[in-house]
């Protein structure tokens, strides 16, 4: 009874992973934060300039906002991606500011045509026409990066870029082995 419970048990942990990592910062991130900042501080400049004459008491309460609205906006800079892999699909989901998710895919294992390790995987697709290409990683030079090519409607071949770990992987090879391949450096995490 045990051992039976047991296998019961593996085979549940096998077929579901659920996974969430946080982008990293680069430029482009930092400008947009930027941006909000000095797009904040002119509005509050020129309201400030208006309303001082006219209205002082209106000054501090439009100065609160601004900054609430500034402080606000950038918390959804803030960007984590989560995977979930279950029932032999998986669902990748963009979170903004841990306040709004967004589903950005939703695949059957079926769809799915090749699981690799980032460097292999970009050559392997070299010459092919690819729709479209999302990167729901932290980085994309970063290690443990895999690439998932798929068919979408109309088969039209798309690609999606997922950080993988080791039980990411075991939970891929358990829906579809034949489509991971497994880059070592993965199996360390």
């Amino acid at each position: 009874m045990n051992r039976r419970n047991l296998d019961e048990t593996n085979i549940l942990s096998s077929s579901y992973a659920e996974y969430i990592v946080a982008k990293k910062t680069d430029l482009k991130d930092v400008l947009i934060k930027v941006g909000i900042v000095l797009a904040g501080l002119i509005l509050a400049v020129v309201l400030l300039i208006i309303t001082l004459k006219t209205v002082p008491t209106a000054s501090f309460l439009i100065l609160v906002f601004l900054v609430g609205l500034c402080g606000y906006a950038l918390s959804f800079t803030k960007i984590e991606y989560e995977y979930i892999i279950v029932q032999g699909e998986l669902e990748v989901v963009k979170i903004f500011g841990k306040k709004k998710r967004k589903k950005i895919l939703d695949l059957k294992f079926t769809e799915i045509e090749k699981i690799a390790p980032r460097a292999s995987f970009d050559a392997s697709i070299k010459g092919m026409t690819i729709k479209k290409t999302t990167a729901a990683c932290t980085k994309l030079s970063d290690d443990g990066v895999y690439g998932v090519l798929y068919m979408e409607k109309g088969d039209q071949k798309s690609v999606i870029y997922l950080n993988v770990i080791k039980r990411t992987l075991d939970t891929f090879k358990y829906y579809k082995r034949s489509i991971v391949e497994i880059d070592p450096k993965s199996l360390e995490r």
